[in-house]
């Protein structure tokens, strides 16, 4: 599926086996009744066999970029796949779909034979929508320096795990729409799994700033396969990146931040899917960048403090 019929094609692939159990060797999250934060230590060892190392790197070394590394316990199998972020999280799942399809036997998902873009591009090129711009050196440097200067007064980052139990999804839902109701708005009819979630990570990620001045704003990525079905029929799969990035306008201050409740947050969050989530602003991000080739280029402008949102990746467990 993803490795090509070519004796130029090289996979790295290792193994390790141990007299162990997972609950023995490995640091896992613990089912909590609450929302709660935990700090776990992954073994390494256990999904690679050396450093992660960037393209540049593995370019000089002559080093495959694909590497398989499957670890035996007494009660579990782990895979671990290393690979260069090439593809968007979508694609991930459809890698690790068709490699489990595989172990089950059954067949692979076919890939597009084509670029689905060019499709669609003669339509994007006569969009009247501006989306952003390309950012210039200057732009990309200053926001490397608030990232910097950030890190300097909070201190190191840290990988945390926040376990939601679904009780409280549920809980965080009727809050959101409690306080939406209270607010007298009437635009927000229902708010999603995501929305709570996205709000939950954005309420709490700016709790120790320097200064309740500085600007933010929540950014999260749109999967255009769902809203492009003629280009990305659902019984193929696509390794390549379909994902757009938004973000909220206005932006809000730290301080407009911490005086929102969060149900107001959460609508700010579900209305700025909703306005982006159409053909029409997903046509004129197209042509951004097309009209941007070469150039780091992003939907919105550049300056903030921005809290992104990453995808949950999830599968199915009938494999």
């Amino acid at each position: 599926m993803v490795i090509p019929d070519t004796g130029s094609i090289e996979l790295k692939a290792t193994s390790l086996t141990l007299d162990q159990t997972l609950a023995e060797t490995e640091s896992l999250f613990i089912q909590t009744p609450t929302i709660s934060t935990q700090v776990t230590t992954p073994s390494t060892h256990l999904y690679r066999t050396c450093p992660l190392q960037t393209l540049k790197d593995l370019a000089d070394s002559g080093d495959p970029i694909w590497s398989l590394h499957v670890t035996y316990l007494k009660d579990s199998t782990i895979i671990g796949l290393t690979f260069p972020h090439i593809m968007d999280a979508r694609g991930y799942q459809t890698l690790l779909t068709g490699l489990m399809q595989a172990l089950a036997d059954r067949p692979i998902p076919p890939l597009l034979s084509y670029d689905p873009w060019l499709k669609i591009l003669p339509e994007a090129l006569k969009s009247s929508v501006q989306v952003g711009a390309a950012w210039n050196v200057e732009s990309i440097q200053e926001m490397q320096r608030d990232i910097v200067a950030d890190i300097e007064a909070t201190g190191p980052m840290q990988t945390r795990i926040v376990y939601f139990p679904a009780e409280e999804v549920t809980r965080l839902k009727q809050k959101a729409m409690a306080d939406i109701r209270k607010a007298g708005y009437t635009d927000v009819q229902w708010v999603s799994t995501s929305d709570v979630l996205s709000a939950w990570f954005y309420q709490h990620a700016f709790l120790d700033l320097p200064s309740d001045e500085l600007a933010t704003r929540f950014l999260c990525n749109i999967d255009s396969r769902k809203y492009f079905p003629e280009i990305f029929p659902s019984s193929y799969g696509y390794l390549q990146n379909s994902f757009f990035t938004i973000a909220t306008e206005p932006q809000f201050t730290v301080k407009q931040l911490h005086n929102m409740t969060f149900g107001e947050i959460t609508r700010a969050i579900h209305l700025l899917v909703k306005s982006y989530a159409l053909r029409k602003p997903l046509m004129g991000i197209l042509k951004g960048f097309h009209e941007h080739q070469g150039d780091f280029y992003i939907s919105f402008s550049p300056g903030g403090h921005l809290q992104g949102k990453d995808m949950l990746l999830t599968l199915s467990d009938n494999f």
